[in-house]
């Protein structure tokens, strides 16, 4: 799509529900190949009227990277804090709350003091995820601040509701854009 902008193209918006009408009634419900759905958009881009233009705007494209980049830090966050769950489950007779930040985890590990080599390993490793999520924080706060300047020059009004931060404020321009 890039490609045929940057070469002076026009290139229109089909959404999919048009384009599987087309299918249907141009193919009597054959067989679906990439052909005949590539054939099927392109006669809903030609015939029908009213269809958003797509344009290459470079200022969506970064947001939409920075949203992606944003939304892999909070699956690694999720991750990293559901492995540290279970090893504090096995070194802690009583476990830890679900909602536990790597500072808590922390002070309770600085409790734990295991006698076996798997005890002591398994603090290892916990420790090791402590600190990986104090980096995690830290490249969450940088990727939040890139997001909140980015929004400020789109000049949207997203960020001024209740309950919509920076990530949620830019997934929702990129995905109505």
């Amino acid at each position: 799509m890039l490609r045929l902008l940057d070469r002076g193209e026009q290139v229109v918006d089909v959404p999919a529900k048009l384009s599987a009408r087309m299918w249907v009634y141009a193919t009597r419900r054959g067989r679906k190949t990439d052909d005949t759905d590539a054939h099927c958009i392109a006669l809903v881009g030609v015939r029908m009227s009213g269809l958003r233009q797509v344009v290459n705007d470079q200022a969506l494209e970064v947001l939409r990277l920075l949203v992606d980049r944003r939304r892999r830090i909070g699956e690694d966050h999720t991750r990293m804090v559901c492995q540290l769950h279970v090893l504090l489950l096995v070194l802690i007779p009583a476990g830890a709350k679900k909602d536990l930040s790597a500072a808590q985890a922390r002070k309770l590990l600085a409790t734990v003091r295991p006698k076996d080599v798997a005890g002591k390993t398994r603090k290892l490793v916990a420790l090791e995820l402590v600190v990986d999520l104090e980096r995690l924080y830290a490249r969450k706060k940088a990727a939040n601040k890139e997001l909140v300047d980015l929004l400020k020059q789109t000049r949207t009004s997203l960020l001024g509701l209740h309950g919509i931060g920076p990530s949620g404020a830019a997934r929702l321009l990129v995905s109505c854009a």
